[in-house]
């Protein structure tokens, strides 16, 4: 396995012949999926189960919750009231849709759902069957528990994807795969929990001195979590197609995009163009019509398509990386 060196190693930017490119890659993760059709099957069964199976509810906890913590002040004015009230309602429909099993589609690397967005609360055979919640320890230690074997059902998804692209001989090994990937999920939650808690602690210190100055400092720390966000988007393709270890391929990631970065920005505007134009059409059948079958369907298509793209596009821009950096330390020698 070439290792990449790029950060430890500051030499010329690599300048020859062209890597894939954006449209090229979507393109070849359509081909990757027209002959592997069984890779939709892992989201067209966790979508099924998210809307015709049991529904772990929390509507009780969640309306204990905006009762005895959201109420409205006697002498609340009107605006105060109303968005009170609007809040308290809101509140009340996450709770009435919220599915506990949707945990099973987790960040970074879940299987990807439609019913995990949607939380339908309908099928076509009536109402599924609903199991509520109630005690906060059962809560969070289900959604814990579904979380991880969601992300372990996840890095067995991105192999099997990753073997369209790449030999079996070169991928991850199965635990430690999952391993790594329940260790980036980890810190992934932790580091943005935290960074989320001081941004916001940041721009409330700042608002009670400028109060435009709070506006800014949540601007920009949104978007340096953004550039976080795009420099690290292939830290799960790193660990799976390469067997590299978390910290590695994190390096990995961010060097890649750093020498890519117009290309990168390119794939991934254009996955998020065709992934948010095709979600309005995924979106257009109600819950309780067996239409939402097609919309199950292609939701699985067009989201394992732009994943094998992303493994695609990593592979040849790393590979051209490599090759052009190989190069360019004979030419020094020479």
């Amino acid at each position: 396995m070439v290792k990449l060196g790029v950060v430890a190693d500051p030499i010329a930017e690599p300048s020859s012949s062209k890597p894939i490119g954006a449209f090229e890659a979507l393109i070849k993760g359509f081909e990757r999926i027209a002959a592997a059709p069984l890779l939709l099957i892992p989201s067209l069964v966790l979508d099924l189960l998210l809307w015709l199976g049991p529904h772990l509810k929390i509507n009780s906890l969640v309306g204990w919750l905006v009762e005895e913590g959201i109420r409205i002040p006697s002498n609340a004015t009107p605006e105060l009231y109303e968005q009170i009230r609007l809040l308290r309602v809101g509140l009340l429909e996450i709770g009435n849709r919220f599915n506990l099993l949707t945990a099973l589609s987790s960040l970074p690397v879940g299987i990807p759902s439609l019913m995990s967005t949607r939380m339908p609360t309908e099928t076509p055979v009536g109402l599924p069957i609903f199991v509520d919640v109630t005690e906060p320890a059962y809560v969070v230690g289900i959604w814990l528990l579904l979380t991880i074997i969601g992300l372990g059902l996840g890095g067995g998804y991105h192999f099997w994807i990753a073997r369209q692209v790449a030999p079996i001989g070169e991928l991850g090994k199965g635990w430690k795969t999952w391993l790594r990937i329940l260790a980036l999920a980890a810190a992934a939650y932790v580091t943005v929990s935290a960074y989320l808690f001081v941004s916001v602690l940041a721009a409330s210190i700042a608002a009670v001195l400028v109060p435009f100055l709070g506006v800014l400092v949540l601007l920009l720390s949104f978007t340096l979590l953004f550039w976080l966000v795009i420099y690290l988007f292939f830290t799960p393709h790193g660990i799976v197609r390469y067997e590299m270890g978390l910290l590695q391929a994190l390096m990995e990631s961010a060097a890649v995009v750093r020498w890519n970065l117009m290309g990168t920005l390119a794939f991934l505007g254009l996955a998020f163009i065709v992934s948010w134009l095709a979600s309005q059409v995924w979106l257009l059948p109600p819950d309780a019509s067996w239409f939402s079958l097609l919309a199950l369907l292609g939701h699985a298509f067009v989201s394992t398509m732009l994943w094998l793209g992303s493994y695609v596009f990593y592979q040849g821009r790393r590979e051209w990386l490599v090759a052009q950096r190989d190069e360019l330390r004979v030419r020094s020698v020479n």
